[in-house]
């Protein structure tokens, strides 16, 4: 685990992402252990030690070693020069492992490439998912991108004590509960997590390890595009029942804007003239603003295109570095459109706009600003103007249209749209928050019905982040959430108007009378989802019901609904009797009802499942669940338990 400056400490290099190198090799074992690297093994010879042998040109590495207690020996394993590579990629590992393995052949060269995944033995057989959407994976990547996966094997390790994957060329590391799953025990929000991550670092094998960024200030686009490619592009093709485009809403573009939102923010492109600075890079602006906007701008120019340009890129800079105008650069020639220009503010400034729309008839004017969560931007924060596609979606006759040529790149313009009925940022492909009058946002709730999922979501998200920042009412945004409610069945919607009523809960914590008015809402508005799905699957559950489902029920207990709460504990205490059915994806509502709501006998119950149960996705469910103690002495040992060195550090971000 090398990445950014940590190969030093195991080698004598110069650690950095644009002095490459070809590496070869060898590690010495105890026999009966496995070693791993980027390559595949030439040889595995046994070893001897040469005890007493001195430094000199005639020293062998590794003289100073002796034999075991237990009498066993060693054995040397050499591994294939890898190609140039920079050397936060190197890799290796030894221990005993167990493997499963399948292999694919490449429709671009023929050759058929053997894949693994090394873990140790209880492990490997609930891993094949992972493995399976590797293979499943490569020849979308090698299609994609016009280039053949280039080595000759390609590994997965699931290690212990980490909680990232890692895109090391030819050996993908990750945690074990980041690439376990169990066939009826993993809920579907943790497999959308598991096969996104895996096709992330797929992704990094080409966009990273193949051409890597010059230096650290533009890990942005390694991540971006990972996170584009892998989480979204590979994703949704892999899995097309599991709503990636809509999921990409929820998991990026709205983290990415409400980071960005901050005044604390900083572009996606920032110098890093200190090493010691490069792990703040790794932040939602990274990851969440880089892919959002890598997303609008294949948007801008279509897919195709996009992916032309992304095969250019990296046949230009095959094993060698590049930054991000190289890119534009590529994209550019592949489109006709100077993308250097349109790409310029939104990757070298910091925030993103807010598009407000006057109206004087059927004319509008559009404006840009920059927007900022708290709401009281100075003039000298707002200076920057961007290239905004406005992509105006107009709704006639029931159709609907959109008008990609609409952009604003002034601080101002305006535009007659097609018809009475519009929205601005079609799709939500976008990073910006579009502003309406009081008037419109209540004529968009009332005809929302002709607009896609993604654009009643994006409305939804506007409303939200504006009424937080004070740009619009609560009111206006409560009363366009509920218009909305009236008629909708889709999961991401409710999503949204949940993330409301966080926002305003949040806003007035300390307010019991808000609080509570707050819970009232999200009874009126989940438990009749709660009544009409259910408590139990439908063999015949689209993986949109299942989620809504979850939510719905989640929603409906954290608002404290009695009948809720009461089935909860009833399913609880079933379970812990023996009865195995309750739903997977119910589980953690059902763990945190015996938590928040029962007593000292549920409580230990949940903690025997955290402490001994040897299922992953069962311990972060009761771990998660611990959390939610009301009872102060047993928040106490919730705190005790999770504290504890069984628990990862890299998990207790779930205990909250």
């Amino acid at each position: 685990m090398f990445e950014p400056t940590d190969a030093r400490l195991a080698l004598p290099c110069w650690d950095e992402p644009a002095l490459k190198a070809p590496f070869a090799i060898t590690m010495i074992a105890r026999e009966g252990e496995t070693c791993l690297s980027n390559m595949d093994v030439v040889c595995t010879q046994p070893w001897e030690p040469k005890p007493g042998a001195e430094l000199g040109e005639s020293y062998e590495i590794g003289s100073g070693l002796c034999a075991g207690a237990d009498g066993a020996g060693w054995n040397a394993t050499t591994f294939n020069p890898t190609p140039p590579m920079s050397t936060y990629l190197l890799a290796f590992a030894v221990g005993k492992f167990h493997y499963a393995e399948t292999e694919y052949t490449s429709k671009l060269t023929g050759k058929t490439i053997p894949l693994r995944l090394y873990a140790l033995p209880q492990a490997v057989e609930r891993s094949t998912f992972a493995l399976d959407a590797v293979k499943r994976a490569l020849p979308l990547c090698e299609t994609r991108f016009g280039v053949a996966y280039p080595l000759p094997k390609l590994d997965l390790l699931a290690c212990n004590e980490t909680s990232n994957g890692s895109e090391n060329w030819g050996m993908i590391t990750g945690s074990v509960t980041g690439f376990m799953s169990e066939a009826d025990a993993t809920p579907l929000q943790q497999l959308k997590r598991l096969g996104g991550t895996v096709a992330h670092e797929l992704a990094h094998q080409w966009f990273g390890d193949i051409v890597t960024m010059a230096w650290w200030d533009d890990l942005w686009l390694n991540e971006a595009f990972a996170v584009l490619t892998g989480q979204l592009y590979l994703a949704s093709r892999l899995w097309p029942a599991w709503d990636m485009e809509g999921d990409f809403l929820k998991t990026w573009l709205q983290p990415g804007l409400a980071a960005d939102a901050l005044r604390t923010s900083h572009p996606v492109e920032t110098p890093c003239p200190d090493a010691a600075d490069i792990m703040q890079r790794f932040d939602e602006i990274s990851y969440s603003k880089g892919a959002a906007v890598l997303r609008m701008l294949m948007d801008i120019v279509g897919e195709d295109t996009f992916f032309e340009g992304v095969s250019v890129y990296l046949k230009r800079h095959m094993y060698g570095n590049a930054v991000a105008k190289d890119l534009w650069v590529a994209l550019s020639e592949v489109s006709g459109r100077d993308m250097v220009t349109v790409m310029a503010a939104w990757t070298t400034k910091t925030g993103f706009p807010v598009i407000i729309v006057d109206e004087d008839g059927a004319t509008l004017k559009i404006t840009q600003h920059r927007f900022l969560a708290s709401g009281d931007v100075r003039p000298d924060e707002d200076e920057t103007l961007w290239w905004v596609p406005l992509a105006v979606k107009s709704i006639q006759s029931g159709s609907a249209s959109v008008d990609h040529d609409a952009v604003l790149t002034g601080r101002s313009t305006t535009y007659t749209p097609a018809s009475d009925v519009f929205k601005l940022n079609a799709e939500t492909r976008g990073f910006y928050h579009v502003k309406y009058t009081p008037e419109r946002l209540a004529k968009l709730g009332q005809h929302a019905a002709s607009f896609s999922v993604a654009d009643r979501v994006g409305l939804l998200s506007d409303a939200t982040a504006l009424a937080r920042a004070g740009y619009i009412s609560a009111s206006d945004a409560l009363g366009f959430a509920c218009a909305l409610a009236r008629s909708e069945t889709q999961y991401l919607h409710y999503n949204g108007v949940h993330a409301l009523l966080l926002a305003v809960a949040d806003t007035w914590w300390e307010d019991d009378e808000v609080s509570a008015a707050i819970d009232c809402v999200r009874v009126a508005v989940f438990r009749p989802v709660v009544d009409r799905l259910g408590y139990e699957p439908r063999a015949d559950d689209s993986p949109d019901v299942t989620a809504l489902r979850t939510l719905a029920v989640s929603a409906a207990l954290t608002a404290g609904d009695g009948d809720v709460v009461r089935e909860l504990l009833a399913r609880f205490r079933a379970y812990m009797a023996g009865d195995s059915s309750v739903p997977s994806e119910l589980r953690l509502s059902v763990f945190t009802a015996a938590v928040a709501y029962g007593g000292k006998h549920e409580y230990d119950a949940v903690a025997e499942v955290y402490a001994h149960s040897t299922l992953p996705p069962l311990r972060n469910q009761a771990r998660t669940a611990l959390g939610r103690v009301r009872d102060a002495a047993r928040l106490a040992r919730s705190l005790e338990l999770v504290m504890s060195p069984d628990c990862k550090a890299g998990n207790l971000v779930s205990v909250r």
